[in-house]
C-alpha cells in the first residue's frame, strides 16, 4: 500500500487541534495515531507530496516531484481544505485551522495574549475555538450569518441553546452578522466562516480575519 499526502507529518488526530492542543493540554506526540506508521501496516508513505496527474488508461499517477506510480487500484481521498479569502494573505494574525501547522501558528498568536479574538463562523470548529480561547482567559466574540450556531445541523432551538452556553461562559455571541470579503475593517462575507485576531495595538474595528470553513480539495487529472 502506498499513501500520498501533502503534509510532512505522519498521521495525527485532527479533532484535538481546536481543543486540547490549542489549549496547551496536549503536546504534538500525543496527537499521533497509534500504530499508523509502524512496519506492521506495510505502508509506503510519500509525505509532503501531492498527486499532479493521473493517466487513467495506464493507471499512472504522477507526483509533484515527477515520481510515477502504477498501482493496481487508486483511492482518491483528498478530503477538504480551508478556503482562503482573496486579499488576506499579507494580513498578520490571519489563520486557517485545519492542519497541525495551522494549529501551531494559531497557538503561537494566542500565546501572545491578543486583546480580542473574533471568530466568524459558529460551526463546530469555530465554537470549539471560541470555548478554548475563553478557557485561556481571552476576550472572544463569535459571529455568524445564521440565526443560531450550527443551525443547519442542529436547528434553531438547539443552536440557540449552544449560543446561550457560550454567552454564559463570557463569549460575545452575535448571530445574523456578516461582512464583505477581503476587508479587515469589517467582519466578513456571509458565505464564509471566519475568525478575527487583533494585534494588541489595533482597535477591534480593524482586525484581520481568520477563516474556518472548508472547501473541497481540487484534483487535476488527465483523461
Amino acid at each position: 500500500m502506498i499513501v500520498i499526502g501533502d503534509e510532512p507529518h505522519t498521521p495525527y488526530d485532527r479533532p484535538p487541534l481546536s481543543k486540547q492542543f490549542l489549549a496547551g493540554d496536549w503536546d504534538e506526540p500525543r496527537l499521533a495515531l497509534p500504530g499508523a506508521t509502524g512496519d506492521e501496516l506495510g505502508v509506503d508513505w510519500h509525505l509532503g507530496r501531492t498527486a499532479k496527474s493521473l493517466e487513467a488508461s495506464t493507471r499512472t499517477l504522477t507526483l509533484d516531484d515527477e515520481t510515477s506510480l502504477v498501482p493496481d487500484g487508486i483511492v482518491v481521498a483528498t478530503g477538504a481544505r480551508a478556503r482562503a479569502l482573496p486579499g488576506t494573505d499579507a494580513m498578520t494574525g490571519v489563520h486557517a485551522l485545519r492542519t497541525l501547522d495551522d494549529a501551531r501558528a494559531l497557538a503561537h498568536d494566542l500565546d501572545g495574549t491578543p486583546e480580542r479574538v473574533v471568530i466568524v463562523g459558529a460551526g463546530f470548529i469555530g465554537a470549539e475555538v471560541a470555548a478554548t480561547c475563553r478557557a485561556r482567559g481571552l476576550s472572544v466574540t463569535l459571529i455568524d450569518p445564521l440565526a443560531a450556531p450550527m443551525a443547519r445541523v442542529l436547528g434553531a432551538t438547539i443552536g440557540g441553546v449552544f449560543a446561550d452556553m457560550h454567552r454564559d461562559e463570557g463569549v460575545d455571541v452575535r448571530m445574523g452578522v456578516g461582512a464583505p470579503s477581503g476587508s479587515k475593517d469589517r467582519a466578513c462575507e456571509s458565505t464564509t466562516a471566519w475568525c478575527v485576531m487583533p494585534p494588541p495595538t489595533r482597535p477591534p474595528a480593524s482586525l484581520p480575519l481568520v477563516m474556518w470553513r472548508g472547501g473541497p480539495t481540487r484534483c487535476s487529472m488527465t483523461n
